[in-house]
């Protein structure tokens, strides 16, 4: 774990762009170069129809280059980019999808992000300047041999508190949180609700791509925040994630249909065990009927 710390401070802090450049250039779609990816294991405690506490636990990647870094589920990155093809990948891909992770690029230059998000069923896109004010804290924390200094934030209606290490030169974190002396290791929310944390490191150089989005909606922030929340955090979104959706969008489960909303209802109601299905509207996943168990959590408020 030594040797690979120092690699990546080393490639860091030389002209890393030059080098890398002709590695992805060929690549279609391409915008930069990894130097490092980390991968975060990501945790929503939340409640299930009954009321009773779970937790939902997923995984989220951060790629790292000389120019952009590039946040997006983990399973996603590897099905859809990396295009390996297993089960596990594509079932992960799916739940991912259904969580509502969004794929986020930070300019290492101006600091801007470019997010894009999918709200069924449409892709909307956006651009945030806003940098975080962190307060630099005294307590330090050893995180998978990394001695981590702690600090804290608010972004999104929320109090975050993360852990950095100056030991991998990098201002990147895990979804939006970024702007430290050092890579973000671990963060959580004052409520304990969200919790993101790292579990592997990976010092490798692949093409960071940033491809075409058909028919991609261009918006605010604010305004899609408040959609967002308005129809997830509605109780019919539980028993019919579908509930919002006019009568003529396309739906299909993959398997045994295609064709409206209006007719899907029609054949099989609200109430059908559809445990092996997966719905996609106009191409984007929803979660399952059976599969949706878990209350949304908004990861931003404001």
């Amino acid at each position: 774990m030594k040797n690979l710390r120092n690699l990546i401070k080393t490639l860091m802090l030389t002209a890393i762009s030059l080098m890398t450049f002709s590695a992805f250039a060929q690549t279609k779609d391409s915008i930069d170069c990894t130097v490092f990816t980390v991968g975060y294991d990501y945790k929503v405690n939340t409640t299930d129809k009954e009321g009773n506490a779970v937790t939902d636990s997923l995984r989220t990647v951060l790629l790292v280059g000389s120019k952009v870094t590039k946040t997006m589920g983990y399973y996603t990155h590897k099905y859809k980019v990396l295009d390996i093809d297993k089960q596990e990948y594509y079932d992960e891909y799916q739940r991912e999808g259904m969580a509502h992770v969004p794929t986020i690029f930070v300019s290492l230059a101006d600091k801007t992000m470019d997010v894009q998000e999918d709200v069924p069923p449409y892709h909307y896109a956006y651009q945030e300047a806003e940098e975080l004010k962190w307060t630099l804290l005294d307590d330090t924390l050893t995180i998978t041999g990394y001695l981590c200094h702690k600090a804290q934030t608010t972004y999104g209606g929320r109090t975050w508190y993360a852990y950095y290490t100056e030991d991998i030169p990098t201002t990147a974190g895990p979804w939006k949180l970024k702007g430290l002396p050092g890579l973000i290791v671990k963060a959580e929310d004052a409520e304990n609700i969200f919790s993101f944390e790292m579990f592997e490191l990976t010092q490798q150089s692949i093409s960071i791509t940033n491809p075409p989005i058909a028919d991609i909606n261009k918006t605010k922030r604010d305004k899609l925040l408040q959609m967002r929340n308005k129809l997830f955090l509605d109780r019919r979104y539980m028993e019919d994630p579908l509930y919002y959706m006019t009568r003529t969008h396309n739906i299909h489960t993959g398997v045994e249909f295609y064709g409206t909303v209006e007719d899907y209802k029609r054949k099989h109601g609200n109430t059908i065990d559809l445990a092996d299905c997966t719905y996609f509207v106009n191409g984007i996943s929803v979660p399952r009927y059976a599969k949706r168990r878990t209350h949304y959590q908004p990861l931003e408020l404001k």
